[in-house]
This record gives structure tokens, C-alpha cells and sequence, in this order.
């Protein structure tokens, strides 16, 4: 603990000194409330109304001093344990043991310091004389000290019982505030994990969607590329395998095209018109057959029977036919187009 002091005035630092020392400077104007002064430990300066206890032992009169005994004057012990005290009030929770064991030890003094009792020994009888007036005077001086530093200490008391309050208000704020920043960091990561996998499924979805679409334009093109192969007459000249091989080239050659999404739309769209119109050519063309074979014509020129207009001429069975195929392949080009509608959805 710190029993020596050092203060400042103007640009000059003096001192050490001892507590009670600087209670004298204090009390002769030396030292204001304005002026710096520290302590031998801790060494950082502060100002001298912030001392605790300083100035109020400034302000009171200065008790009569005590005889010496044991080789130490009653003033150097009063010092030294009242310098140790004030600064350590303020700086460390074990000031009360101090302060009691200081009251302790000032009370033993001031009962060792009061003269002893006169004893007139007699015969029978032996009379006590009172105490002096100077005992009486030390023994209300320490009551009077006593109570100051219950004061003093009191208000130390009540100052960090206030700090320890305000202290645990800021942690309780600051842990609620922790929790909330936690709370709402942990919610933003869980909608982008939910938008990345939302994101991820519809991918996984397009994908399929090509993967049919693509088969399906394998399946068209070689529908279309065979019978041009047959009609032209390459499997005649050669052979079945080479003519397998040109069909698998010829898809293969559209498959390198079909990456560019463009291509790839259209060409389904396309297809799609193309085979519904020849299946509806070809359906019509079949009934026409199947109905000729049920019921021949006996004249040298047979006509065609077009479903529910019945029996016509070859140039107005062949318009009929010429529209059925167009409607046909326009009804497939809105269904592919609503197909691929969906499947980009």
C-alpha cells in the first residue's frame, strides 16, 4: 500500500511525502482541489478532491498529540496506517479488514496512551482518581476519527455497490443484444440455405425436361430421316447396315446443333407439327382404303370416301386431305409450344 505521496504544482512534481503531511498542505492552502497528486503505488495522478478522505480530514482540527511509547510517536502510527487506507478504498475490495484492524490497533493505543489510575493505598480502603482531561480529550478525538472513517467508508461502500449495479445492467444489455445479432445471422442463413436449394431443385427439374426433350427429337429425327432414306432409295443401294450407319449419322449431326437452346426449340416445335401432320395424312389415306376394299365401285373410275363427307373426287379428297394435315400440324405446334412453356417454368 501506498505511504508516500507526491502532488504538483504548476510544472513542478515534489514530494514524497507522508499522508499526514499532505493533510497539512491541504489545511494551509498549499495544495487545492485543482492539483494533482498520486500515490507511491498506483503511480497515475489524480486530482486532489478526488483523494478519498483527503479533504474531509483536511477540514477537521487536528487532535492533540499523544504521548510517545514503545519508540513511536502516536503521530507516525496515525499516519501510517490512516495513508494506506484512503487510496486503497477506492482501488480494492479488502479495505474493510484494513480499516477494522486499524480501529483495532487505534483503540488499543488510546487505552495504552490514557494515564493509568491513581491508586492511595490505605489501610482498608483504596480511592481511584478520575482520569485527566487530556485522556478525555483522546479518547473523544478517537471515537470522533472512528466515526469519520464509518462515514467515509460507508460512502466508498455505497459508490461501488451503485458501480457493481450499473456494471451488471451494461453485461445483461450487452448479452441480450449478442443474442439478438445470433438470432438473426442464424435466420438469414437458413432462408439462403432454403433459396440455394429451391435454386438446385429447379435446376435438377430443367435438367430433366431436357434430357426428355432430347430424346424425343432423337426419336423424331430418325422418324423423318428414314423414310427420306427410303425415298431416295439409300438402303437399296447400300445394303442395311450402311444405311444404319447414315441414320446415326445424320442424328448425330443434329444432336451437335441441338446444345443452342434456340435450335433445340425450334427443332422440337418443328418436328412435332411435321409427324402429326403425316400421321393425320396417313390415318385419313388408311380409312379411305379400308372403305374402298368394303364396298367397291362398279364404274371405271372409282372415287375416295373422306370421313363424314363420304365419296368425292381425287382433286377434293386430296384439298381435304391437304387441311387435315395442316390443321393437324398447327394443333401439334401449340401443344409442343405450351410443352415447352411448362417445362421452362
Amino acid at each position: 500500500m501506498a505511504s508516500e505521496w507526491h502532488y504538483r504544482l504548476g510544472e513542478r512534481e515534489l514530494g514524497p511525502i507522508a499522508y499526514r503531511e499532505l493533510i497539512q498542505l491541504v489545511r494551509d492552502g498549499t495544495v487545492r482541489e485543482d492539483d494533482l497528486v498520486r500515490a507511491e503505488w498506483p503511480m497515475d495522478w489524480q486530482r486532489a478532491d478526488s483523494v478519498v478522505g483527503l479533504f474531509h480530514m483536511a477540514r477537521r482540527q487536528e487532535s492533540p498529540a499523544a504521548p510517545e511509547h514503545n519508540g513511536v510517536s502516536a503521530e507516525a502510527t496515525a499516519a501510517d496506517d490512516a495513508s494506506p487506507i484512503f487510496p486503497a478504498c477506492s482501488s480494492s475490495r479488502s479495505w474493510l479488514p484494513q480499516l477494522l484492524s486499524v480501529l483495532f490497533r487505534r483503540s488499543a493505543d488510546s487505552s495504552s496512551c490514557s494515564p493509568p489510575s491513581v491508586a492511595v493505598v490505605g489501610h482498608r480502603n483504596r480511592e481511584e482518581v478520575p482520569e485527566t482531561a487530556s485522556a478525555a480529550q483522546t479518547q473523544a478525538a478517537f471515537v470522533a476519527d472512528r466515526n469519520d472513517i464509518f462515514e467515509v467508508c460507508g460512502d466508498i461502500a455505497i459508490s461501488e455497490k451503485s458501480e457493481d449495479e450499473t456494471t451488471e445492467a451494461a453485461s445483461a444489455s450487452g448479452a441480450d443484444e449478442w443474442a439478438k445479432t445470433m438470432a438473426d445471422a442464424l435466420q438469414a442463413a437458413r432462408a439462403r440455405d432454403a433459396a440455394l436449394a429451391r435454386e438446385q431443385e429447379r435446376e435438377r427439374s430443367q435438367d430433366r425436361v431436357r434430357g426428355v426433350v432430347h430424346f424425343l427429337l432423337r426419336g423424331a429425327v430418325g422418324v423423318v430421316i428414314h423414310p427420306i432414306m427410303l425415298l431416295f432409295g439409300w438402303i437399296a443401294d447400300a445394303g442395311g447396315a450402311k444405311a444404319r450407319d447414315r441414320v446415326a449419322a445424320g442424328i448425330a449431326t443434329l444432336e451437335r446443333w441441338s446444345p443452342r437452346p434456340g435450335i433445340l426449340r425450334m427443332g422440337f416445335k418443328l418436328g412435332t407439327a411435321i409427324i402429326a401432320a403425316n400421321l393425320a395424312a396417313f390415318g385419313v389415306l388408311s380409312w379411305s382404303d379400308r372403305q374402298a376394299l368394303r364396298f367397291p365401285g362398279t364404274g371405271s373410275e372409282m372415287g375416295r370416301t373422306f370421313p363424314i363427307i363420304g365419296e368425292c373426287g381425287p382433286a377434293e379428297f386430296g384439298l381435304l386431305v391437304f387441311h387435315v394435315a395442316l390443321f393437324a400440324g398447327i394443333a401439334a405446334y401449340g401443344v409442343a409450344a405450351v410443352m415447352e412453356a411448362n417445362a421452362d417454368d
